[in-house]
């Protein structure tokens, strides 16, 4: 189905059964792949709807959240319908006593952090993109220098509900961290880039927000140093929050916890690390963020190969 032309049949059909459905824009493009029609369900129910009729017309579907990362992964062959899911942005639950979260996959990860902060809490995932969604997130299975402790999204997603091609609803998990209550839809939706499914809702466990933390910076010199510097630090006892080589020339040290504590786990760092290192309160520049360029790569290396990338 060319954009030029989008069918008013399948226009008609989703319209019957989503407030929101319109053609779609050439600015929109997937990837170089303009979108014949775009459909933004407001709940669970519109969405299976949406997916329904566009697998009863076969029109090849592709999500979109916050467009952060939409041109990651392989460009689609097709776009017949974008399922943008923005209005699907609520908070649909959040036990505070249990360290458990639930939102609609179309919620800015960056308004969620600040609802649970709140309560004190926290979702221990870094949030380079401004802008990033909660289904974009565990679909890319994005995670920063935070997952040296806390893991990537596969790892706090405790729960999943997703909309299968069909139409047809699955669930998976639960609302505690220790459930076995169905298939690990979240592991296997984590960096499926939506080629499974649509992300609807997830199921997250917290973490407290630490009462401090501090930040040590050292600098480096090559592969070899690179590699020192981390490994002297995962084999100590200072139990960092994340370590991140900044380059080029930079590793940095992130630990959190109560004052005094960090105060001192920071003080062991700089003995580890030499005496270029630095302690401050706020973070580096670059910590976190993607390089600059037009190219990313994502390289899965044991440590001991770290000195010859």
């Amino acid at each position: 189905m060319q954009p030029q032309d989008a069918p008013a049949k399948a226009l008609d059909a989703l319209a019957k059964v989503c407030g929101d459905v319109r053609p779609g824009e050439p600015a929109e493009g997937v990837l170089g792949i303009q979108p014949a029609l775009v459909a933004a369900p407001g709940n669970v129910a519109e969405a299976a709807e949406v997916m329904r009729v566009a697998a009863e017309m076969g029109l090849a579907v592709v999500p979109r959240g916050g467009e952060t990362r939409l041109d990651w992964g392989a460009p689609p062959r097709r776009c017949d319908l974008l399922v943008d899911t923005h209005r699907m942005d609520g908070l649909v639950e959040h036990a505070s006593g249990d360290l458990v979260a639930k939102a609609q996959a179309g919620l800015p990860m960056d308004r969620l952090g600040e609802m649970l902060a709140e309560r004190d809490q926290r979702l221990a995932l870094d949030v380079p993109l401004p802008g990033s969604t909660v289904g974009g997130t565990i679909a890319a299975g994005a995670a920063g220098p935070l997952r040296s402790l806390y893991g990537t999204p596969r790892d706090l997603v405790i729960g999943l509900t997703i909309v299968r091609a069909d139409g047809q609803i699955a669930r998976s998990g639960g609302k505690v961290v220790k459930n076995v209550a169905g298939y690990d839809l979240g592991r296997l939706f984590c960096g499926s880039y939506g080629t499974l499914g649509l992300i609807v809702e997830a199921t997250f466990r917290l973490h407290p927000v630490p009462a401090a933390r501090a930040w040590v910076t050292c600098g480096v010199n090559g592969a070899g140093e690179v590699y020192e510097a981390v490994q002297s630090v995962l084999h100590s006892p200072v139990a960092p929050s994340a370590i991140e080589y900044i380059g080029p020339g930079t590793v940095s040290v992130l630990v959190e916890g109560v004052p005094d504590g960090v105060a001192a786990r920071a003080r062991q760092l700089t003995g580890l690390l030499g005496g270029t290192a630095e302690i401050t309160e706020t973070a580096p520049d670059g910590w976190g963020s993607y390089p600059d360029g037009t190219t990313l790569i994502d390289v899965s290396a044991p440590p001991t190969a770290l000195p010859h990338l």
